[in-house]
This record gives structure tokens, sequence and C-alpha cells, in this order.
């Protein structure tokens, strides 16, 4: 062994000091060494340089370097489907058992059941890497445990529950896996002494077919590849506690403090960068979680919380710092699902895009925007500033078949839909403050709102156009005009209208020219004391309205109906109190039915 000044192993033990054992010009022969020779507690409190890349394939096995490691080796970048290098590595190994299958039964969204032409290969407690033929990406996907084989029925059980279907035919690849367990890895300090090239490089701690595996690095400097990369790992814990100035990020796995690939029950905490393509990032990933994530260098449009492979699900971010974009490419069809994040910052976007039905952010402050796919979305205390917010749908496979917005403040986005066309989930608000609303654009499926606070800016001729089927407000209107454009449309609204100044937009304002309106306003309070405001208008050149206005009230103010140019339809008041309320209308037609009870 170059450099090492003792060549046996100190009688009596399996802990020892790589002090005592000689550390050399290169520790990481030293410690190849230490291992080879047994150790499986190996400790370092002397800083030192690391050429020859450390590979760890025994259980139980705790290294220790609470010292600076200087890395001076050049090695080609070691991601590849069978083998994954770092400085360190924890590493299991395939048996060279390997099927290629066709699933002989569909798996349900939720089955842990494989049926298969032949499962005499498999046995309780093995592990298997478990793939789609046509690409590592896809669903079930994992390092997975047999639980239960059924030889009559040729079905296999895995610790696993598929978050998505997979039809029968489709061919998987089954390769078993001789997993390493329980290892313990810490680096103090590492810095990267070489400039390494997009297609070379190693990652500082990387760990691949690993049950229960522990991988921290207390500070990184000048990293290319992942400071702490995982592949195909289940049960363990990552931390990254600080990466300075990683190597220029621009594509590929370039920069990452954490990368989690194929992992499952995998929980990566406290990890700070100055500036990172990503702080952590999960490419399917299963049941993840990472807590304490912080990118306090400057933004760059990249993302510091990303999944952007596939099939991700049911993996959770929680205190963190930084950009969040989920699921931002869209080559595999599929994305993510039941993602959530909680009491964090988003800075400069907090988006989910493609396929992600489920999601759910809660206790999120927002400084940028809120670019979200409504399917099943949940949204509860997430205040956006200094941005704006839209909802779009790319999926429909929801479970939770309506999208919840709780006490959030949003600003819509002015620039076009705020809730586009292709939206079909239904959206509840409840409580939170939205707008201003001037210009906002509302398309797609029913909207529905509980004690809302809608506001505007007392700009007139700037409305919200409605142009969705449905939509039911209830809550408090700050101005707010709304106009109702869509040729199929129902709008109800009840609560307080405030502020309200518009002498040109009614707060109701339905100008369609063909098809129908029914709106129906309820228990409304106008208030107010400008008489110009308008309060219902109704115009165009032609279609119909059914209005309905049930115990209003209203003191000032103007409410048009005109149907002189061909309208047709109903207009009902009941029960209102519109004392000091221009309401203006043309002789009687025959085309227009009216029904008043004002007054009472």
């Amino acid at each position: 062994m170059a450099g090492a000044s003792v060549l046996s192993a100190p009688a009596g033990g399996r802990s020892g000091r790589l002090e005592d054992w000689g550390i050399g010009e290169d520790a990481g022969q030293s410690i190849q060494a230490m291992l080879a020779a047994g150790y499986t507690d190996i400790t370092c409190d002397t800083n030192c340089t690391i050429v020859t890349p450390v590979r760890v394939e025994t259980d139980g096995v705790t290294l220790r370097l609470r010292c600076k490691v200087t890395w001076r080796g050049q090695q080609p970048r070691g991601v590849t489907a069978e083998r994954l290098t770092g400085v360190i590595t924890v590493n299991g190994s395939l048996s060279g058992i390997e099927l290629t299958l066709p699933l002989a039964a569909a798996i349900s969204d939720g089955g842990e059941t494989v049926q298969l032409s032949d499962v005499s290969a498999f046995s309780v407690g093995d592990h298997w890497r478990v793939r789609p033929e046509r690409s590592e990406w896809g669903p079930l996907s994992y390092l997975l445990q047999v639980t239960a084989v059924d030889l009559l029925a040729r079905t296999v059980t895995f610790d696993y529950r598929s978050a998505w279907p997979v039809a029968a035919g489709t061919p998987y690849v089954f390769q078993q896996v001789i997993p390493v367990r329980n290892t313990s890895i810490f680096i103090q300090e590492l810095e990267y002494a070489t400039l390494e090239t997009r297609t070379s490089g190693v990652a500082g701690i990387g760990e691949q077919y690993s049950i229960g595996g522990s991988a921290v690095i207390g500070k990184a400097r000048n990293t290319k590849q992942p400071a702490v990369m995982k592949r195909w790992c289940v049960g363990g814990t990552s931390s990254m506690r600080d990466l300075i100035k990683p190597q220029d990020v621009v594509t590929g796995g370039m920069g990452y403090g954490i990368q989690l690939i194929h992992c499952r029950h995998e929980r990566s905490t406290d990890t700070r960068a100055t500036a990172a393509r990503h702080v952590i990032d999960w490419s399917g990933c299963a049941h993840c979680s990472a807590d304490g994530m912080y990118d306090t260098g400057p933004l760059t449009g990249i993302a510091s919380f990303s999944c952007h492979q596939s099939f991700d699900h049911d993996n959770v971010l929680t205190n963190f710092d930084g950009w969040l974009s989920w699921a931002n490419d869209p080559v595999f069809g599929q994305a993510m699902k039941r993602m959530a994040a909680r009491n964090g910052i988003a800075r400069g976007q907090l988006g989910t895009f493609n396929t992600s039905p489920d999601c759910t952010f809660e206790d999120i402050q927002v400084v940028g925007d809120v670019v979200l796919n409504i399917d099943g979305l949940t949204l509860r205390r997430v205040v956006e500033s200094g941005g704006s917010s839209r909802f779009s749908q790319s999926s429909a496979l929801s479970a939770r078949k309506t999208a919840e917005v709780h006490d959030c403040t949003l600003s819509p986005w002015l620039n076009g839909d705020w809730v586009g066309a292709s939206v079909t989930t239904p959206i509840l608000f409840r409580g939170g403050r939205i707008g201003p609303m001037n210009e906002a654009v509302l398309r797609g499926t029913r909207i529905e709102s509980v004690g809302t606070v809608w506001h505007a800016r007392a700009t007139p001729g700037q409305p919200a156009w409605v142009y969705t089927p449905e939509v039911s407000l209830n809550g408090t209107f700050e101005y707010t005009p709304w106009r109702i454009v869509g040729t199929a449309s129902r709008f109800t609204a009840s609560g307080r209208v405030t502020n309200y100044s518009d002498s040109e937009n009614g707060f109701v304002d339905s100008r369609i020219s063909s098809g129908w309106n029914e709106i129906r306003l309820s228990a409304m309070q106008f208030s107010g004391r400008d008489a110009r405001a308008r309060y219902i208008r109704w115009s165009g050149a032609g279609g119909t309205l059914k209005l309905t206005v049930e115990g209003s009230t209203a003191s000032a103010g103007r409410i048009d109906i005109n149907d002189a140019i061909g309208h047709d339809g109903a207009v009902r008041f009941s029960n209102c109190s519109h004392v000091g309320t221009a309401i203006s209308r043309p002789p009687a037609s025959p085309l227009v039915s009216y029904y008043n009870e004002l007054n009472r």
C-alpha cells in the first residue's frame, strides 16, 4: 500500500484510528486496506488526501473522517445503471440472477402483488431491483423486498404498493440484489482539488443498493457531482450541511447537494447551499422526506428543490427556503403524485407541472410566482407576494376530485388565464384573500368560495372576466367587478360589496350576444354612497338572461337592465331593499318578464 507507515492490522479489535494504521499520501488506499483487514469502525482526525475512491461493501461499517478530506482523484462519472462511484461509496451487489418477464396480470393503483409466468426464483426476504424493461424510469422501479410467494398462483408480493396502475403484458426486469446494511459515513469537510468535467467526476458520498445507511458531510467545496448521491436505497438518512460554491452548474447531475434516485423511505436533513443547481433532488423516489433545506445563494432560475424525472410519490419537504419546482420534465409522461411541502419559503417560484395530482402545500410564503397543476391540489395558508398565481391542469388522476384553497393570499396572473381552460377539477376557496382581480380571466370548471375576500383596484373598465360555466362565491367583495362573458355561465354570489364605484362595469355585468347567463345574487349588501356605481348591468346584442336578486340591500348606485336589443329571459327581485338605487329598464317587453318586490 503506497504511503502507508503500518502494513499490519493492530491486534484485537475491529475499531481503529487511521492515524495508527498510517494515513500515507493516499488515505483512500489506507482506508481500503483497513476495511480489507476486517475493521468496521474507522476514525480519522488528521487532514488527509484521497486519490483512490473508497468502496464499502460490508454491513455495519462506520467511517468517521472528523477532518478535512481533499479529493485529488479523477474518475469517470460513475452514475451508470450498475455502478456508482463516490469519494466514499457504499455499494451492495447484484447476485447475477436476472429475469425479464411480462406481467401476467395488471397491477392496480395501490397493488403490491405481481403475477408472473414463473416465480420459482423468488424467496421471502430476498431483495430485487425491479424496473420496466424499456427504461429504468417507470412505476414499480425500486429496490424491493419479497414478503410472500405463492407458487400455485404464481404471484410475488413486495414491501411496496404501486402508486400507478401497470398493464398486463408489460415486461419487467428483476435483478436479485445483495444489499449492504446499516453503514454510517461521515466527512467533516470535503474539498475537490481538481476541476472536473461534465462527463467525469465522482459524488462525495455515494450509496447504491444500501439499506439503513447514513451519509453526512459537514462542509463541501468545489464539488461537481452531487455531494451525497443515493441510488436504489431504502430507509437511510443523509445530510449535506454546507455546500459552498460548487463548480459551474448548468445541466446534468452537477452542483447538487443531495440527489436521491429510485429511493424509498429515505430521510434527508439539515442541508444548506450557497449556490446549487438543486439543494435536494428526488428522481423516481417514494415516501422520502427532507427537512431543513436552505438555498442561501442568489436565485438563478434553477430549482433548489426538484423532482424532475418520473413517478415520484408521497415525498414530503418541510422547513425550507429556496426555489421549488416539481415535475418539470415532461419526457416521461407521468411525473409525480401526492407530494407535499410544508413550513417554508419558496423564492422565485412554487411550481408543479405536467402530471402531478393530489399535491399539498401548507404554511408557505412565496416570494415570486405560484404556478400549479390544479389536479387534486390542496393549498393551506400559502401567502404569495412579489409575483402572481395561475392554475392549469395537465392530468385528471386525482383521488380527491376537488382542489381546495384554504386561507391563502394570492394575486391572479394578469397576462393570461388565471384559471386556464384546461382546468376540469372544481376549485373550492375557503377564507383567504384573492386579488387584485382586475383583468383576471377565469375559465375551466366550477369555482366556489366560502368566506373569501375578493378585491380589486378601483380602476374603471378592468373587471374579472368570467368564462367559467359555474361560479358560486360567498364572502366580501372589495370593489371587484365581474363581467360574465361565457355563453353558458351560472354566476351566484352572496356577501358584502364594499367601496364599489365603477360607473362603467356592473359588479355583475352580463354582456353576452348569444347563448345564456343565469345570475343569482342572494343576501347581498351593497355598501357605498356613489350614485354612479353600477351594481348590476345587463347589456349586449342578444342572448338570454335569468336574473334573480334575493334579500339584497343597497342605498345608492344603479341597476341597469336593457332588453331593448333582443334579449330574452326573466328578472326577479324579491325581499330586497334598494332605497335610493336607480333601477333602469326600458318599457315592458314581451321578451322579458319582471317580478319585483322591492322596498319590503
